[in-house]
């Protein structure tokens, strides 16, 4: 049963509720003469059994107990006025309820329906985030036995060097491959990280690189491939024109119960006009830029956890970008 039938049952059943409340406690005004079935000795003493007598105990009304007492003629001609004002008074409660439950199954049935349309869309997302890895992923094991291959003939020609590099591409290879939404410890993210740091290093050797994550946080879980990323991203449009001096400072931490990480360079970072094209673009608002990690790192996070975690980018020129995400706190 959806939420619009269960919205609907109720408002109709405590509108049946209401009105059979109200057609029982009203009824001594709509007997055609008042009261043809009671005696004017019942009136004076009721009893237990008398509907008439229920109505006048249970609501304590004594004016109204006095006024039948004094002339019952009086009150069966208030009667046939009162007949009328009640039938229009429990009319207008049937309506006013049928009013408010077709508010709600009209509400409900939007929600369900808005609610069904961000999970077929979420879905859809899922789908090309699946293809993309799936593209990315084209026979990986080709891949490992070239890069073995390529490290087995550095070292015959005594080129270790290229042989760590080749290792070291296999392994971050191989982290990446699996599936893109598995969580991993912050550990394990961290030794990913650390190995494309030593990666970068032998080909950046001016390039420093620190990572200062809190040790509490290291069993904590998150979503793989998030990190690393970032630091690419720095070295792809940070530092690299001015590798002699440049500097990336990774920071992890809890806050709030939530899982901060900041990936912050020196580099050439970009102006305001620039950092509102950028930040509009990982929105889907523009297509001025032509990079797709930070917009999948952000896409990720919200499909996994939610719109209320996301990534957070800030730059100044010739100062510097950092890039933030906040994540729940997961604990093994």
């Amino acid at each position: 049963m959806n939420p619009a039938s269960i919205c609907y049952y109720w408002a109709s059943y405590f509108s049946l509720q209401i009105l059979s409340v109200s057609f029982r406690k009203l009824s001594i005004f709509l007997s055609e003469d008042g009261f043809e079935d009671i005696t004017w000795e019942e009136i004076q003493s009721p009893g237990a059994r008398d509907p008439y007598a229920y109505y006048l105990t249970a609501n304590n009304n004594q004016t109204l107990y006095g006024v039948i007492a004094t002339d019952k003629k009086d009150i069966t001609q208030s009667s046939s006025f009162l007949r009328p004002v009640f039938l229009m008074v429990i009319l207008g409660i049937f309506l006013s309820n049928l009013l408010l439950a077709w508010m709600i199954t009209k509400r409900a049935i939007k929600s369900y329906s808005e609610m069904t349309e961000q999970v077929y869309q979420k879905s859809l997302t899922e789908k090309d985030l699946n293809l993309q890895m799936l593209r990315s992923q084209i026979n990986p094991h080709f891949l490992y036995n070239t890069l073995d291959r390529m490290r087995m003939v550095s070292l015959n020609a005594n080129c270790p060097h290229v042989a760590t590099m080749c290792e070291l591409l296999a392994k971050i290879l191989r982290f990446g491959v699996s599936e893109s939404n598995k969580l991993v410890t912050v550990e394990e993210e961290n030794t990913h990280l650390e190995e494309y740091i030593r990666l970068i290093k032998l080909s950046y050797t001016n390039v420093s690189i620190s990572t200062n994550l809190e040790p509490g946080i290291l069993s904590y879980r998150m979503l793989k491939l998030l990190l690393q990323p970032l630091v690419e991203n720095s070295i792809n449009h940070g530092t690299i024109d001015d590798a002699s001096n440049g500097s990336i400072q990774i920071w992890g931490y809890e806050k709030d119960k939530k899982l901060i990480f900041t990936v912050s360079d020196n580099g050439n970072g970009m102006d305001e006009e620039h950092l509102v094209l950028l930040r509009d673009y990982l929105e889907d608002k523009n297509t001025a830029f032509h990079s797709i990690g930070l917009k999948n790192i952000k896409k990720r996070i919200q499909l996994y956890y939610g719109k209320e975690y996301d990534l957070f980018i800030d730059s100044r020129l010739n100062q510097g970008t950092t890039v933030t995400i906040k994540i729940p706190v997961i604990k093994e």
